[in-house]
């Protein structure tokens, strides 16, 4: 049978074909690449994780087979972003810089997991699918990004204030409603 061709990634914005490793043409000795993101790529990452912009992603990613048809992928992410402050909402510069090895294997070795099953999540070491023909690197290093960014990143000093409004509960938002559950007592409907 003839090997079908490679779908293309389905999510994340590193899509281009030279983020995708062949599993079939990795040597024993394992395949090493160094990849940065375009200016079309960042500008999507930008918008799907909330960067103000995303100035550079570079990483090294090396691939090596193990047994039974897996591989061990460790790669190395450095990114310059910028996020707005949460407080403030002034632009933040941040430097990503991650690593992180991943076991891919065949999907049909992955054993799904029962939800009455307890799970030591410190401990938990769930291989990643190869899916097709191929290793999506542009979609581990995405998923590594997202999960590396302060999702609530602060200006040094800048501290949230919070200002009682003191509305009146006889004007605030909720009086008509008051009003209403009132005449229903009133009227015995309520």
């Amino acid at each position: 049978m003839k090997p079908q061709p490679d779908p293309e990634p389905e999510r994340g914005p590193l899509r281009d074909r030279r983020w995708l490793v062949e599993i079939h043409s990795v040597p024993n000795h394992g395949v090493r690449r160094e990849l940065s993101a375009t200016e079309a790529e960042r500008a999507d990452m930008s918008k799907l994780l909330d960067l103000t912009t995303c100035h550079a992603l570079d990483a090294v990613c090396e691939v090596k087979p193990s047994a039974r048809g897996r591989f061990r992928v460790h790669t190395k992410l450095v990114a310059r972003i910028t996020q707005a402050c949460t407080i403030t909402l002034e632009p933040l510069d941040a430097t990503v810089s991650e690593a992180q090895t991943t076991e891919f294997w065949p999907a049909d070795e992955i054993e799904p997991r029962s939800t009455d099953e307890t799970i030591d999540a410190a401990n938990l070491e769930i291989p990643s699918a190869i899916t097709g023909n191929h290793i999506d690197l542009g979609q581990l290093l995405y998923e590594l990004l997202a999960v590396s960014i302060d999702p609530y990143p602060r200006k040094a000093g800048a501290e949230f204030v919070w200002q009682d409004t003191g509305d009146d509960p006889a004007t605030g938002p909720f009086a008509a409603l008051k009003k209403l559950k009132d005449s229903n007592t009133k009227n015995g409907t309520g």
